[in-house]
């Protein structure tokens, strides 16, 4: 074999040894690279950095496929590769439909390139990456998930400090930063941050500097005045003190403290927002959290309606769905589910809601089975919230790569068992 050759399968042999580390990457990217993107962008005005942030994710995408392509084909269990199926024939039927609407028929806000861009490079290809080749069961995700959330964080906060009085105001000063992708992102910060000190136990000045982002972080929840990310940090807080009456390795004291410190921070934030006159009269993020059931709640009352349409659309046509957009709204019902049913009718939707469930109950056996499983377990709930209060499927990249992973990683702890 030729000096040449031999430099090619050195450096192969080196990129396979990485391989878990581009997951990880891709898997951040994906969670949090979107909110770095435009956060720079509003900041610096720079422009193309969130076509350049999607180019990255997809060049990922297909160095890890290349190395996949050199590395062993692993025997798997049938269960796993059977939901993958499953998703894979749902992505068929959703991207059909899309082409359908927006090439034939040409009633889509949308053309069929942003389409593509979005949820084609964005979720399903990603998605794919994730579960094909082993992901990175060492502490060196959570790691990553601790850089990756304290950039975020900053850069967010930095985002909204420039353009404060606006963002308060109209909750829509960013073309592409809004108040639901920000306070998705905090979510996804605290998350990360919060399992980064409950399991690396870093020295004393990285715990504090952590616990500062953490607080950060639950601001900016707060100010982006969606109650989405609201909810979906509840849930996760009250998932993780239900398992900590199981958790029986060192440091459960310390883990206890962190989840009650974040409880009550989440609890007495509004009331310390409105105690402090720090001229935040029009606070429109609290105005909006505390009118949940109340009279004026027309952003609910408008998601109560897309619901409905969303289904009627898919009473019209059950059996291959109705419209990917609702036709008074010129949206999507902002439900995953419904739009599944109302996109692709009775059988897509069965298709992705089984997936899920599978998904949801697969993570609840993840128990300490690798470092990477508890962030992975609580980044799921939180998108599989967001999924079922708004966003539409081809815009769900977060969602999509984390139920590959968690389909992954499933199959990983039943092999090992």
């Amino acid at each position: 074999m030729s000096f040449g050759g031999l430099r090619v399968l050195k450096t192969l042999s080196m990129a396979m040894i990485s391989i878990q580390l581009l997951k990880s990457h891709l898997i951040l990217l994906t969670i949090l690279g979107f909110q770095i993107a435009t956060s720079v962008t509003s900041i610096f005005g720079i422009e193309g950095v969130t076509l350049a942030y999607r180019a990255i994710v997809v060049f990922i995408c297909f160095l890890i496929f290349f190395i996949c392509a050199f590395q062993k084909v692993e025997r798997a269990t049938k269960v796993p590769y059977f939901f993958v199926s499953m998703l894979f024939i749902f992505i068929l039927l959703y991207s059909s439909r899309i082409v359908w609407e927006s090439e034939v028929l040409s009633v889509t806000r949308h053309s069929l390139d942003r389409y593509l861009e979005v949820f084609l490079f964005s979720a399903v290809i990603p998605g794919f990456a994730v579960f094909f080749g082993n992901l990175d069961r060492s502490s060196s995700f959570v790691k990553l998930g601790a850089f990756y959330s304290a950039l975020a964080v900053s850069l967010m906060a930095l985002a909204v400090y420039n353009d404060l009085g606006s963002f308060l105001i109209t909750r829509s000063s960013f073309d592409e930063l809004n108040p639901i992708v920000l306070g998705h992102g905090a979510v996804s910060s605290i998350i990360l941050l919060a399992c980064y000190i409950m399991h690396e136990k870093p020295k004393l000045s990285l715990r504090l500097l952590s616990i500062s982002f953490i607080a950060a972080a639950f601001i900016l929840v707060y100010v982006s005045g969606s109650r989405g990310p609201l909810v979906s940090l509840f849930l996760v807080l009250f998932i993780s003190f239900s398992g900590v009456l199981k958790f029986t390795q060192n440091g459960i004291w310390a883990r206890k403290s962190i989840l009650i410190v974040m409880t009550l921070a989440l609890i007495f934030a509004p009331i310390i927002f409105y105690t402090l006159d720090l001229g935040l009269s029009d606070f429109t993020a609290l105005d909006r959290i505390l009118s949940v059931g109340g009279g004026e709640d027309n952003s609910g009352n408008k998601r109560l309606e897309m619901w409905s349409r969303g289904l009627a659309v898919f009473n019209e046509n059950p059996i291959l769905g109705g419209a990917l957009e609702d036709e008074h709204y010129k949206l999507y019902p902002h439900n995953i589910f419904i739009e599944s049913f109302m996109s692709t009718g009775l059988f897509g939707g069965l298709l992705i809601s089984s997936t899920l469930v599978y998904a949801s109950f697969a993570t609840s056996r993840f128990q300490s089975f690798c470092s990477i499983c508890e962030p992975m377990k609580y980044l799921f709930i939180q998108y599989l919230v967001a999924a079922f209060f708004s966003g539409a499927i081809w815009t769900g990249s977060a969602i999509f790569v984390l139920l590959f992973s968690i389909i992954r990683l499933n199959r990983d702890r039943e092999l090992v068992s």
